[in-house]
């Protein structure tokens, strides 16, 4: 029920099913959930940021789809 909660509950202003649903890229999800952790010029977490995308894109090529949108929210 957490997830569930987690994942239809605004954060921000922003629910992450409305992210994942639309056309949103991979960015908006990791600004959704980490903010300021990941995201932006003084994040203290940028290497965590970037272990996130590598993950995703190697997903996205084992499933031979292409990532949409902008994968890092520092871009």
């Amino acid at each position: 029920m957490t997830a569930l909660w987690y994942w239809m509950t605004p954060h921000a202003g922003r629910v992450i099913h409305d992210v994942v649903a639309g056309e949103n890229g991979f960015a908006q999800s990791t600004d959704i959930i980490n903010g300021g952790l990941e995201c932006g010029p003084d994040a203290p977490n940028t290497g965590n940021e970037q272990q996130r995308i590598t993950y995703f894109t190697k997903m996205c090529e084992a499933l031979g789809v292409e990532p949409l949108g902008a994968t890092s929210c520092n871009a």
